[in-house]
């Protein structure tokens, strides 16, 4: 009965499983643009590092070794324009910050980096100073997130892109 019912349906609609596997491959591409964020929607922002986090736990935990990302070099951001040196040793980061107008740091932070998600303090001196989380660009030359002051309560989303060894 089985393959007399599939022969009556594939009579009845000639192109249906090619029209079920355009469908399927649709779906798929729409499901990898969400994800990557190239997909625009209209829902509440959600943290791109939260994602990230999440959808990077079951990977590194199957796969057993994480890959090693690199973000030696200059950033700058996109606000201020402030330059940001991050000077990377296996998954610790030491951050020297500049302000545009100076060639002398402003502030030494400390870091890590696991996978491909960035965190660190401004300042590493201070407990209080600005805190930052962000996810690197899978093609390693941008970084997006969130800095957080805790004491102020208060959070902006923040994006840096590379710039070469040094600022300037």
């Amino acid at each position: 009965m089985g393959e007399a019912s599939s022969s009556f349906v594939s009579r009845l609609m000639p192109g249906a499983s090619a029209v079920a596997a355009v469908l399927t491959a649709l779906a798929g591409l729409i499901g990898v643009l969400h994800q990557t964020g190239l997909l625009w929607t209209s829902a509440p922002a959600v943290s791109t590092v939260a994602v990230a986090k999440a959808a990077a736990q079951p990977q590194m935990a199957a796969a057993g070794v994480a890959r090693r990302f690199n973000v030696n070099g200059a950033w700058k951001d996109s606000g201020p324009g402030n330059c940001h040196v991050i000077k990377q040793m296996g998954d610790e980061l030491l951050i020297t910050n500049y302000k545009p107008s100076s060639d002398k740091p402003w502030t030494i932070g400390r870091g890590t980096i696991r996978g491909r998600i960035v965190q660190f303090r401004f300042n590493a001196l201070n407990p209080a100073s600005p805190e930052a989380e962000f996810l690197l660009s899978g093609d390693g030359h941008e970084l997006s997130g969130t800095i957080r002051q805790p004491q102020l309560n208060r959070e902006a989303p923040a994006l840096w892109h590379y710039v070469g060894e040094r600022c300037g």
